[in-house]
């Protein structure tokens, strides 16, 4: 029923089931911790969008505690964003390590095609906002694959690893919750067919965040990849967060960072008002 803690609160206790997962990843890759909180950044910031102004219209309409910042989309976006960085490394005991920082031209220049990709999805096809989604997160995957083919078995291992994940995640909020998509998601999104007893878009939607996920970093910035040698027993080689790691991790993030201002400032200063594409389109006649 649409009452009671488990409904009204369901977006940030669902994320909360996240936290473990992303915790025992983050530790065990702390030797390379910047690309997780990149990605989480980047995947939160837009979470929050893609949710006001696109996916509460047309795909689900969960409570959120701000009715117009919805910071639990953040959450889900910073922690599955995270966990997808770096799962198939933690499955796979090996490691990426960057030799250089992100180019932050070429990671906003995917960024700015990502939008463009939606935008035509939406203009050219009848799809909802997160089919349109799975589409444009497949289709950089393939444009990331393209400039990093070596990176093939992180973006599929990637990607079905974290449809397991998925799995899991969803069969505890169905243990707690068994009516969250009766009550949470559109009639018409609760249709077709379910892997157990959830929307295969769902299993869509997460798989294409583990295969861009796990790419994006790597492909604007130097990688080599290493057997990992950091254990739970050994922290002989495990970094120490230092002020000036953390500095330098915060100017490595610079793109994401400003992805989240712009998108934080657009809520401060239109509120839930939504983007016309037509009026936009009409600006390069």
């Amino acid at each position: 029923m649409k009452s009671g803690f488990l409904y009204q609160y369901y977006y940030l206790w669902s994320v909360a089931l996240l936290i473990p997962a992303w915790a025992v990843i983050f530790f065990k890759k702390r030797r390379t911790w910047e690309e997780m909180i990149y990605i989480g950044i980047l995947c939160g910031a837009g979470a929050m969008f893609f949710d006001r102004y696109v996916s509460f219209r047309d795909y689900w309409r969960p409570p959120t505690i701000s009715d117009i910042y919805n910071f639990e989309s953040f959450l889900y976006g910073f922690f599955f964003g995270g966990i997808s960085a770096k799962i198939y490394e933690f499955v796979s005991k090996t490691e990426y390590v960057p030799t250089s920082g992100p180019n932050p031209l070429f990671a906003m220049g995917m960024i700015i095609l990502n939008s463009m990709v939606f935008v035509t999805m939406v203009l050219l096809f009848r799809l909802n906002s997160v089919e349109n989604f799975v589409c444009m997160l497949l289709s950089t995957s393939v444009l990331f694959l393209m400039v990093r083919p070596a990176l093939f078995k992180v973006c599929l291992g990637s990607g079905v690893i974290m449809v397991g994940l998925n799995m899991c995640w969803y069969g505890i909020i169905l243990s707690i919750y068994p009516d969250v998509f009766k009550d949470i998601w559109l009639p018409s999104k609760q249709e077709g067919m379910t892997i157990f007893n959830v929307p295969v878009m769902e299993h869509w939607f997460i798989f294409a965040v583990g295969c861009s996920g796990s790419l994006f970093y790597k492909a604007v910035s130097k990688t080599k990849q290493e057997r990992s040698t950091l254990s739970v027993h050994s922290n002989n080689n495990a970094p120490v967060l230092t002020w000036k790691s953390l500095s330098s991790g915060i100017k490595e993030a610079g793109v994401p960072l400003t992805i989240l201002f712009i998108v934080i400032a657009r809520m401060v200063l239109f509120g839930k008002a939504p983007i016309n594409l037509g009026k936009i389109l009409h600006l390069f006649h």
